[in-house]
């Protein structure tokens, strides 16, 4: 117990520091609430697991009636998959200032904004240890898409209306997305999808937008019709939404007759395709939110001439255009190092003793000169949901490389640029779409090694 007053707007700055946004009021439903948001109401911040289940649920309530530097609030810490608790604090506001009652062992001697602070980086910590159950901060809606897909189906994995109406209300009130989907390792958070179910409907039925990364799982449960491998690349999606069909003969004439349905789940598709589709909710009262999914993507499907591009093109390039992994080395790699340092040369497929083979090494001045840096290129960087780069098997090959070489490496995939130091720290890890000057600068001096 401990008697040490703490002000409400020390509560709201550590409260802020842990989810990274500021408070706002909170909507009717609790349960709905990912972040704490004030108005004299109590507040909730829920992390919930991918079953909606509390990993952490934090429960603050402020007294309007005494003066802002008294507060009574209560912190509830439960572990991920069981109800259990295993952390309280609670407090309130007595003659001495705020009376603060451990009921499980969680060391709390004082009660200062410090040490405030302290405790909700040791509850978020339960958060962040299961980052990748917990859904993507962001909303899935909030921008164009860069690219759409084409996601297979069969008759296993129709959606029925209760499919449907179940995870809408996920969504609406715990704040994830309980339908996921084998995709392409491309997708990203935001992008537009439209499930194709195969014989015998032989349509689109549903469309919806991406609510995740691609995530890479060695052992799927696919739960399709017949032998499918165990290895997939997953998307996590926004509630589906009904549309009346689009049959095989409407796609196959909006791509031109350029659509090969062939293969794995995840299909690009053109922006000039969708603009040419027709997307017609089932639910007349449907239709504008139908309308928002299917926004036109804004990547650009066409590759320009590697050695005239712009940094403004080379961020929008749709990554589905990037068929193969050469075209990440041709349309990402080459023309990002000539526009950030001309200066320097590359040469491809450099051998590196008892590592193997590096895609590029950086050189200075051109391919007689000392390197600088190594270059490792991906398709699609191999990740698990919520897993960091350095858990990559791609990481590990330009680890390989860096060892024997005792230089700074960048791992490079149709999305994004990163920079690992030579002792294997990440410096930074940039979206492509996000490449500004302050990017572009410091990837300059990490691949002329003068940041090392």
């Amino acid at each position: 117990m401990a008697g040490t007053t703490i002000s409400k707007t020390e509560v709201l700055r550590a409260i802020e520091a842990l989810t990274g946004r500021p408070a706002e009021r909170v909507d009717d439903d609790p349960s709905s609430s990912l972040v704490f948001r004030h108005d004299g109401e109590e507040g909730i911040i829920t992390f919930r697991d991918r079953d909606g289940e509390a990993i952490v649920s934090i429960r603050i309530v402020v007294a309007d009636d005494l003066p802002d530097d008294d507060i009574i609030f209560r912190f509830v810490a439960t572990h991920a998959y069981s109800s259990e608790s295993i952390g309280t604090i609670s407090a309130t506001v007595g003659d001495t200032g705020v009376m603060v009652t451990v009921a499980h062992p969680i060391p709390l001697q004082t009660c200062t904004e410090a040490r405030l602070a302290e405790v909700l980086d040791a509850l978020g910590g339960l958060a962040r240890d299961a980052r990748a159950d917990l859904p993507i901060w962001g909303d899935p809606y909030g921008t164009a898409p860069t690219c759409a897909w084409l996601v297979m189906a069969d008759g296993n994995s129709y959606l029925s209306d209760e499919d449907l109406e179940a995870h809408a209300r996920e969504a609406h009130r715990h704040g994830y997305f309980s339908c996921s989907w084998t995709a392409s390792p491309k997708i990203r958070f935001g992008d537009l999808v439209l499930i194709y179910y195969r014989s015998p409907r032989k349509a689109v039925h549903f469309v919806a937008r991406a609510a995740s990364d691609a995530y890479f799982k060695s052992d799927s449960d696919v739960g399709a019709e017949g032998d499918v491998a165990t290895a997939q690349w997953w998307v996590d999606l926004t509630p589906p939404i009904a549309i009346e069909p689009i049959d095989l003969a409407a796609l196959q004439s909006a791509a031109g007759g350029q659509l090969n349905l062939k293969g794995r789940s995840g299909k690009y598709l053109r922006p000039d395709t969708i603009t040419t589709l027709r997307f017609d909710a089932v639910e007349p009262d449907l239709q504008e939110q139908v309308d928002h999914v299917t926004e036109t993507p804004v990547g650009l499907p066409d590759l320009p001439t590697p050695d005239e591009m712009t940094l403004d093109e080379w961020r929008s390039l749709a990554a589905g255009a990037l068929e193969l992994e050469e075209q990440v080395s041709e349309y990402i790699v080459e023309p990002l190092v000539k526009l950030v340092t001309p200066e320097l040369a590359l040469e491809p497929q450099a051998h590196i003793g008892g590592a193997g083979i590096a895609d590029y090494l950086v050189r200075e001045g051109d391919a007689e000169g000392p390197a600088r840096c190594v270059i490792e290129v991906k398709q699609s960087i191999d990740l698990s949901k919520g897993a960091h780069i350095e858990a990559s098997r791609a990481f590990e090959q330009l680890r390989r490389y860096q060892k024997v070489l005792d230089l700074p490496g960048v791992l490079v995939d149709a999305h994004r640029v990163v920079a690992v130091s030579r002792e294997g720290s990440v410096i930074f890890d940039y979206p492509r779409a996000d490449f500004d000057r302050r990017a572009t600068e410091r990837l300059s001096r990490h691949l002329s090694g003068s940041d090392q």
